[in-house]
């Protein structure tokens, strides 16, 4: 399961894009409700059962990619939406 975190209204709308595609191939997803700092998201996430989020943050907006995290794992991929 996936979590689109985000860290402003900004990149809501970007994130919202992302969940759509995510919920279309059958993967359930979510979006952070607020925006408040990357630490408390990844708490939220922790406790709900998510290993593995996609981060969608203004760098990664700019760069076209999307961050993935492997909470367990702490390891990070990058790849581009729609791969």
């Amino acid at each position: 399961m996936k979590i689109p975190i985000l860290f402003g209204e900004w990149e809501a709308l970007h994130a919202i894009r992302h969940i759509q595609f995510l919920r279309k191939k059958d993967i359930p997803s979510e979006l952070y409700p607020d925006s408040v700092k990357l630490s408390k998201q990844l708490k939220y996430a922790n406790k709900r059962g998510f290993y593995i989020i996609a981060i969608v943050g203004e760098k990664e907006i700019e760069k076209g990619i999307i961050k993935i995290k492997n909470l367990r794992t702490i390891n990070f991929s990058r790849c581009r939406p729609g791969q």
